[in-house]
């Protein structure tokens, strides 16, 4: 079951099927144009198997592996073979990699894969062609914002690597890179949704980072928690040896300018929305630090590590599979039951209900999403990321027509509990009004993308 995020992703998928509705990025957000390539590749899986959350979360995995090989290429062409695939072996096993090796929201893999490339081709290019890859740089930022301290090593990195007669040249071309991509891919809709900070709380980005690092190294990168101790204690493990192979690592300037990068992205985030999945560059260059001090060890230590890291790893995995709650922003960090959705789906069509209002913002997409539209449901808020969708639900509850409201119905839970999912069928019409305003008393905004098949009365 693909999440909230996901779930806009794959509505964007299938209106590009069927009304040629071609985007780059997401429904009510100005960043993240990786999405748009995830978004083609998924409706081009759609076009062939039909809309389904695994043909959506293929293409996760797909741009995930291609990662994954490019990390193994990096680390080859720096250390060699034997370190090359200690770094892959590290990267496939990583608790990070449990949930997010399939993901695809917003562009975050994109970013990833991106950068790797600009990386793997900065290290194997000669470097007369360097001005040649400027273009790439502004590309990997493009793709999601997390990635853009990223892309100023890379364009360090790649200047650094020019000739001296060049380096004129390769800042005229990057230069020209950045002005004609923003020029070409600068979104033109508006937002609803913008996490990026308003001024920089550097007194609280400390503890933030701390508590967002303790749980990088876990299953679930869109909350600040683990789910129990035997999670906490593999993502400290994991976090407390990468610590010390940066500090083994410390004479090596480019591999700790390249951390230094991926963690600046916490000056650009409202440090109360910042979550691990905003690290996850650190997840590839984690690895490749983890794997160049390990494999300078002596043969039983470097065998002892890598065993405990590998099967702590697997652990978590299996764990994962184990696991009946899907995870994701918003509310859903904490985690929502595949099984209780799919019988609130299930009650819904049964009882012909095809329009309903969430207490969730995200699960609103989850419900679209695996209803392929048959059921349009709305949030709170109607200035919302599709407001139409709003507008039309509104207007099924004026016409009379049944609808219902889903979410999690108690006031108030400890950190870290799934969602516990209620549906009410008829809801009282006062509570209604209440809860969810009528979308005629908000201006218009965001994506005007109608439901595909279904047109405004």
């Amino acid at each position: 079951m693909p999440d909230g995020d996901e779930a806009v992703e794959g509505l964007m998928a299938m209106h590009m099927l069927r009304d040629g509705v071609h985007r780059l990025y997401p429904y009510g957000v100005r960043y993240g144009a990786g999405a748009g390539v995830e978004t083609h590749a998924a409706a081009a899986l759609f076009a062939v198997a039909g809309p389904s959350g695994v043909a959506l979360k293929t293409v996760g995995l797909v741009v995930w592996s291609l990662s994954l090989l490019l990390l193994i290429a990096i680390v080859r062409k720096r250390l060699g073979q034997r370190a090359a695939l200690l770094a892959g072996a590290l990267y496939a096993v990583s608790p990070a990699g449990c949930q997010w090796a399939m993901k695809v929201g917003g562009g975050h893999q994109i970013a990833v894969a991106l950068g790797l490339l600009t990386w793997w081709l900065n290290e194997t290019v000669d470097s007369r062609k360097t001005p040649a890859l400027a273009w790439l740089v502004p590309l990997v930022a493009l793709a999601h914002p997390i990635a853009a301290p990223f892309a100023l090593f890379l364009a360090g990195s790649q200047w650094l690597r020019t000739s001296a007669r060049l380096r004129p040249w390769y800042v005229a071309s990057l230069a020209l890179a950045v002005c004609l991509e923003l020029l070409l891919l600068a979104p033109t809709e508006s937002g609803v949704w913008d996490p990026s900070a308003a001024s920089l709380a550097v007194s609280r980005i400390p503890l933030a980072l701390g508590a967002v690092a303790t749980s990088f190294f876990s299953p679930n990168l869109n909350g600040r928690h683990c789910r129990d101790l035997v999670e906490a204690g593999g993502a400290i493990v994991w976090l407390t040896v990468l610590c010390a192979s940066l500090w083994a690592l410390r004479r090596d300037r480019e591999l700790l300018a390249s951390v230094i990068c991926t963690i600046g992205v916490v000056v650009m985030v409202n440090v109360d929305l910042l979550v691990p999945r905003h690290l996850l560059l650190l997840h590839p260059i984690g690895c490749m630090a983890i794997a160049q001090a390990v494999y300078r060890r002596p043969g039983r230590q470097r065998a002892a590590i890598c065993a405990g890291l590998i099967t702590l790893g697997l652990i978590a995995h299996v764990r994962e599979t184990r696991s009946p709650y899907v995870y994701g922003p918003a509310p859903q960090h904490n985690g929502v039951s595949r099984a209780e959705f799919r019988t609130i789906i299930d009650t819904l069509q049964s009882q012909g209900i095809k329009h309903v209002y969430s207490l969730d913002p995200m699960l609103q997409w989850n419900v679209m999403f695996a209803t392929n539209e048959r059921i349009l449901a709305r949030w709170k808020n109607p200035a919302d990321r599709v407001p139409r969708y709003a507008r039309l639900v509104d207007q099924a509850r004026l016409n009379g027509e049944p609808i219902a409201v889903v979410g999690d119905f108690r006031d108030r839970a400890p950190p870290g509990t799934p969602q516990k999912l209620g549906l009410v069928l008829q809801p009282d019409q006062t509570v209604i009004g209440d809860t969810f305003p009528l979308s005629s008393q908000y201006p218009q905004g965001a994506a005007e993308v109608p439901p595909s098949g279904i047109t405004e009365k």
